[in-house]
């Protein structure tokens, strides 16, 4: 992406809620959000009531944002969970990336 961190940030938190992809958690001074695998969609359909809380809670990958030397803004997903691998990834940035305006 070029555009400045701060741009690209409010970028990807657009597109992440966009895209119905759920935010377990986000630390900006770590430019990382952590996010779970299921949709708000999932969490509502076909989780039970008493579970929805913990099951946001889950942190299954990280979206991680960096600035390289030229100014260029990376994001990457990275698994945090066994059971992702790259094409999950690759997926998920796709889906972002869907969305961004």
């Amino acid at each position: 992406m070029q555009l400045s961190f701060q741009r690209a940030w409010n970028e990807l938190e657009q597109a992440i809620e966009l895209a119905g992809i759920v935010v377990s958690d986000k630390d900006r001074s770590e430019r990382v959000f952590y996010v779970s695998r299921l949709s708000e969609d999932e969490l509502s359909s076909w989780v039970p009531f008493s579970n929805t809380d913990s099951k946001r809670q889950e942190q299954n990958l990280a979206i991680e944002v960096s600035v390289n030397d030229d100014g260029v803004v990376i994001v990457r997903a990275r698994a945090l969970r066994p059971g992702w691998n790259s094409d999950d990834a690759k997926a998920l940035l796709n889906l972002i990336f869907e969305h961004v305006s």
